[in-house]
């Protein structure tokens, strides 16, 4: 079902790409990116809501619906450029006014105006300990294996979610997301010492994890445009 709705909606891409905007779609979740400057700010902002209306008026003649109220509008920048950006106070969304937010959400990712991911990482940490908390209230009724498969799936899982968005943020970040790991592994393997906690377990710490994420991903990458290439030129005599 989701790959025809992918298809139905692909004309989105030929009107976006009219007004030289870039985007990302997943399933019913549409991004649109420009980059602005301080000195053609206006005519960029122009630009964006032009596109917005054009694809307001596609969505509408295709039984579909672009909700201004679910969407949201963020600036992106360096501290020191948002401070000497030109005051942007919202995006008109075919009619309707959506005011820039300081903050923005896509795939359970939260992203801040200077992309110093602060929020995603104290968001991530209140999450976990909150069902850190809960396993503990449970742990001593629980078997090791019970109690592992518990803590990977519920917070564990929380951590490498979208890690690689992490790869190079502060230390301060890692600090945070390491005690969090460091605390779930006490609570798993209780009277071991802290220095033997993560061997133990056979778990990455977490900015290795995170190596390890990206890692993984360039090579699926590499090895997925060595295979097409393969293919095409396998082919290439029959095309």
């Amino acid at each position: 079902m989701d790959v025809l709705f992918s298809v139905y909606i692909s004309s989105i891409s030929s009107i976006i790409a009219t007004h030289n905007l870039q985007h990302q779609q997943y399933a019913d979740d549409t991004q649109l990116y420009i980059a602005v400057s301080p000195t053609d700010c206006a005519l960029s902002v122009a630009r964006l809501e032009s596109c917005l209306t054009d694809l307001y008026c596609w969505l509408s003649h295709n039984g579909l619906c672009l909700n201004a109220s679910k969407s949201d509008a963020v600036l992106f920048g360096t501290q020191q450029r948002l401070r000497a950006f030109p005051h942007i106070t919202s995006i008109n969304i075919a009619g309707s006014l959506v005011h820039l937010s300081d903050t923005v959400t896509t795939l359970g990712v939260n992203l801040d105006q200077t992309l110093n991911l602060q929020r995603h990482v104290n968001n991530l940490c209140k999450s976990s300990y909150y069902h850190l908390c809960a396993l503990c209230h449970i742990r001593a009724s629980l078997p090791d294996d019970i109690c592992l498969s518990l803590a990977t799936g519920l917070i564990q899982s929380r951590l490498d979610y979208s890690n690689s968005v992490l790869y190079g943020t502060s230390t301060y970040n890692l600090h945070k997301l390491q005690m969090v790991q460091n605390a779930l592994d006490r609570t798993i393997t209780r009277s071991v010492p802290t220095s033997q906690i993560l061997s133990n377990l056979h778990w990455l710490p977490i900015h290795k994890r995170i190596n390890f994420k990206v890692a993984t991903l360039t090579y699926k990458v590499v090895t997925f445009i060595i295979s097409y290439h393969t293919i095409t030129q396998s082919f290439s005599p029959f095309l």
